[in-house]
């Protein structure tokens, strides 16, 4: 789906229109405390709302449309950047440092228990032997 197709139209611009008149709504109940026992889920209408009005907001012109892709292009070579970055940089050695001491304290311990290898019957198969397997 071509997201594009929506910017600037008349559809969006009333959808738009319509969550920013929910959001001042749902501002002034969590406001006004018109709804105490569901203050929390008016509040995240609210939030919801306003987050939706924004988009419709960007969507509305073809200049913040571009400016937002733009910014959001910058934004995702950041947050990329931070993300593996900081994964290579704090979480990859951490848990190598640990996988190498589990590594060294498991050798140590077969080591000195012995092995878990299961000695060999070096017995050739005899009569009985071939009578137990039927």
């Amino acid at each position: 789906m071509n997201p594009e197709k929506f910017v600037g139209t008349v559809a969006t611009r009333v959808v738009t229109f319509v969550f920013l008149l929910l959001s001042l709504a749902l501002v002034f109940a969590y406001q006004r405390d018109q709804f105490a026992e569901h203050r929390s889920l008016v509040f995240v209408l609210a939030v919801v709302a306003c987050l939706v009005t924004l988009l419709g907001a960007i969507h509305c012109f073809h200049t913040w449309y571009s400016l937002w892709m733009r910014f959001s292009k910058v934004l995702q070579t950041l947050v990329i950047s931070v993300i593996f970055g900081t994964c290579y940089l704090l979480i990859v050695p951490f848990f190598s440092l640990i996988a190498w001491v589990l590594r060294v304290k498991s050798s140590r311990r077969r080591a000195e228990g012995g092995t878990y290898w299961i000695p060999r019957r070096t017995a050739k198969p005899d009569l009985d032997w071939f009578q137990r397997l039927g």
